[in-house]
């Protein structure tokens, strides 16, 4: 009894922890060729943006990590962006792009670059 009644609040408990703690909801990335710059837009909406955010930034190409970047905040409370110069990237590589929000959960998309 004791056992199914701390597995019960366990459930509950991330129940309630995952009503205020979303992954982004969107990842939007671009490229542009000229400059070098890789840009990855995020849609995170919180109420308060400096306590719950996305905190970490990954960008991998193949095996690669090009971008390992820990954020303190987002941009706003509907999300943010983030610019990397990267040199190494041409036409036909894929790299994979994820972010994490420090309450809980991640999401991760991939772009082709053109």
């Amino acid at each position: 009894m004791r056992y199914s009644r701390t597995i019960f609040l366990g459930v509950a408990l991330l129940f309630v922890v995952s009503l205020y703690a979303h992954p982004a909801s969107e990842i939007i990335v671009s490229y542009d060729k000229d400059s070098m710059i890789l840009a990855v837009e995020f849609t995170h909406s919180v109420s308060d943006p400096a306590k719950h955010y996305i905190d970490k930034v990954d960008v991998v190409l193949g095996k690669k990590d090009l971008v390992i970047q820990e954020l303190m905040s987002q941009d706003t409370a509907e999300g943010g962006k983030v610019l990397y110069k990267i040199r190494d990237l041409k036409p036909g590589d894929t790299v994979k792009v994820k972010v994490n929000c420090n309450r809980f959960g991640g999401k991760s998309t991939e772009y082709t670059i053109e």
